[in-house]
């Protein structure tokens, strides 16, 4: 027996619960070892038996008192605080209170979660009206500022009749270029004719305003007298009007007829006269 040894440490009321409650728990030497130890106590079988009643009693009181203690148990504030604004955390977690006899931290575990979906969804809800506020808003400027660009557009008018003649040093060969605007209905139809030794071009473009310049664009793709394509998508050239005098900013399209001209820096920006306007 003397690895039970241990045993004769035990007070009394453990010996009897151990020999007649827990008995099943225990290998049949310690309790015999157990039992022996009763007897050299004196404690008799029928003492032990109104104890083991005294016992029984005696648990239940305290798990009674520990269950009245378990349901009054409560979270402190701080816990509540951030149970409600991380309620997600804890909506799956936490069964077991009401399992275990918590009672109250059931409850408040309960209010916080609801107390931080009530909140989210006033957040949710306030963000969601707050952005359709302010896409309206934003949708009205948007309107607004069109209907302003709009009446500024329709002041806006380069109709009239536009040539220009190259004029570069040392050259015989002239290309004329005829440039006719009209504007209908707020759009700017364009139509350009180049004359070179009695051949005529036709391009007709779409004039579009473009801050305080006018930018034209070909309608389709057209082949030039030099072998050039030109597209809609290319900028041929645009106008710029400075001191009611017109300049051309030159795109896709050059004033350049030879090629052996086209590096002599005369022309970077060339006058137009405007004939009807």
């Amino acid at each position: 027996m003397e690895k039970y040894i241990r045993l004769k440490e035990y007070s009394d009321d453990e010996l009897i619960f151990l020999v007649y409650e827990d008995n099943q728990n225990w290998q049949k030497e310690a309790v015999d070892y157990a039992q022996d130890l009763l007897f050299e106590r004196g404690i008799t079988v029928e003492f032990a038996q109104f104890r083991i009643k005294q016992i029984r009693k005696e648990i239940k009181l305290l798990e009674e008192s520990e269950l009245e203690q378990r349901n009054q148990e409560s979270f402190d504030v701080i816990d509540l605080i951030f149970m409600t604004l991380f309620w997600y955390r804890y909506i799956f977690d936490d069964w077991y209170l009401n399992r275990d006899g918590y009672a109250k931290k059931r409850k408040q575990r309960l209010f916080a979660i609801g107390a931080g979906i009530f909140l989210t969804s006033i957040l949710i809800l306030y963000v969601d009206l707050t952005h359709d506020k302010k896409e309206q808003q934003k949708m009205q400027e948007i309107i607004q500022k069109d209907r302003t660009d709009r009446i500024e557009m329709s002041k806006i008018d380069w109709s009239g009749l536009y040539i220009f003649l190259d004029t570069t040093i040392g050259q015989t060969d002239k290309l004329i270029w005829e440039l006719e605007v009209k504007k209908i209905n707020m759009e700017h139809l364009a139509v350009l004719k180049l004359i070179d030794n009695k051949q005529n071009l036709r391009i007709n473009c779409v004039g579009l305003v473009k801050n305080d310049g006018f930018e034209f664009f070909p309608d389709s793709t057209y082949l030039l007298f030099n072998g050039e394509t030109i597209s809609y998508y290319d900028r041929l050239f645009s106008f710029v009007r400075i001191d009611n005098v017109i300049y051309t900013d030159w795109g896709k399209m050059r004033p350049f007829y030879h090629l052996k001209f086209n590096d002599s820096g005369l022309f970077k920006k060339v006058s137009v006269s405007n004939l009807h306007n």
